[in-house]
């Protein structure tokens, strides 16, 4: 797993929350090795990609993935997913998320 005491935190922000979704600033890896440490979602979330990435995610179990992104390349993932970003490009990268907060249809 990621030794998150030697890593900057990934940057993030809120502008937009009207009670059914929530969308923030960029997440922004500013270089390689930044991550965003381990947390666990509240809400099924959708990220869509800003810019040429290269991601790494350390999850439950010693589990890890790597994951290539381009821009306007988006995933999904559902409530209490649980990880740690990386970035483990030579540039920045940077996402931006997506949350589904009211599931009604």
């Amino acid at each position: 797993m990621c030794d998150t005491n030697s890593h900057a935190t990934a940057t993030r922000g809120v502008p937009f929350d009207n009670g059914r979704l929530r969308a923030g600033h960029p997440l922004v890896f500013a270089r390689k090795r930044v991550n965003t440490r381990w947390h666990r979602h509240e809400h099924d979330y959708m990220a869509v990609s800003q810019l040429d990435d290269t991601l790494e995610s350390d999850l439950p179990g010693d589990q890890h993935m790597t994951a290539r992104f381009e821009p306007g390349v988006t995933y999904f993932r559902e409530t209490d997913a649980e990880h740690d970003a990386i970035n483990s490009g030579d540039f920045p990268c940077a996402f931006i998320k997506i949350e589904l907060l009211d599931k009604r249809g």
